[in-house]
């Protein structure tokens, strides 16, 4: 009797130590599954902030940009990939990057390098996805890169960049107008060039960049040949109610005062293709430019010139 008692005493024990061991799991999964919670809300939380941050660097970027900072702009962005590289940073990157290239300005006594060195890498990271929506602008990029190093390095052909860029996008505004700017720089007759600046014309996009680059090509001739030329864009700026800028303004009126004035080549007014009235209504633009002249007795000269 004593023998059946305490085995059931040890069963009402054993059912006990069994229903606390029940307990005890129970509550270890639940601790479990709050921890495991907790931890996943805290990623996701990281995750916000990051890329709450990444976003707020980004923005930074763009604005640095704007005003012309773009070392600055730069190490945003880098800070911004830290934090979470996206689309928007990538996309950024090769904006800021692009305009950077584009302004070609870096610094007093500092090199192109100083450029090419800190942008190239980024262009190359995005080249390797072959199927790039970006792909032309990039390559275009690469050969302007290319060009400025090359202004420190004496080598270097952007050339073929230029021409991979074409082969993908015939249109690309940036490889035509930078491979007609490589032709005058390297010599080339204005005809060979002068397609090229032509279709990124007529692409319609990035205009005050095209004619900035176009205009650069001219002015570096410093040749009659890209005087008659520089004239013939000016006109064209004109009639388009383009910007021209002071000093391609200055340029210009050089080329009309040595074409129609006192010591004038030709008073051929007719010869460039610009009808007389164009050509006196383009140099009376240039002349209401602050800064460009203020020599009546010459520019009466090239008006009388140019109404014969």
């Amino acid at each position: 009797m004593a023998s059946r008692q305490r085995r059931g005493a040890g069963d009402t024990s054993s059912r006990g130590s069994g229903r606390v061991l029940k307990w005890v799991g129970a509550t270890t999964a639940v601790i479990s599954l709050i921890l495991g919670a907790r931890q996943l809300i805290t990623i996701a939380t990281d995750r916000a902030h990051r890329s709450r941050d990444s976003a707020e660097f980004t923005a930074l970027a763009r604005q640095q940009a704007g005003r012309g900072e773009f070392a600055e702009a730069w190490r945003s962005l880098d800070r911004a990939e830290e934090r979470s590289r996206t689309e928007a940073t990538s996309t950024a990157r090769l904006d800021v990057g692009f305009r950077w290239l584009e302004e070609g300005r870096p610094g007093s006594d500092q090199p192109f390098s100083r450029i090419t060195d800190a942008v190239v890498p980024a262009l190359d990271r995005a080249l390797l996805d072959p199927q790039h929506p970006r792909r032309a602008h990039i390559l275009a990029h690469l050969g302007w890169a290319t060009f400025l190093k090359g202004r420190e390095t004496g080598t270097g052909d952007p050339a073929p960049l230029y021409k991979q860029a074409l082969a993908i996008d015939p249109h690309n505004v940036y490889a035509n107008v930078m491979l007609g700017h490589w032709l005058l720089w390297q010599g080339e007759p204005l005809d060979a060039a002068r397609p090229y600046f032509d279709a990124a014309v007529a692409n319609g996009q990035e205009r005050p960049l095209v004619r900035s680059f176009q205009l650069a090509a001219l002015r570096n001739r410093n040749d009659a040949s890209a005087d008659t030329e520089l004239i013939r864009v000016v006109n064209s700026m004109r009639r388009q109610n383009e910007t021209l800028d002071e000093r391609s303004a200055r340029t210009a009126y050089v080329a009309y005062v040595s074409r129609y004035g006192p010591r004038a080549r030709t008073t051929d007014a007719g010869d460039i293709g610009i009808p007389a009235s164009d050509l006196l209504a383009t140099f009376a633009w240039l002349t209401r430019t602050p800064g460009v002249s203020d020599r009546a007795e010459i520019n009466d000269q090239v008006v009388a010139t140019l109404n014969k």
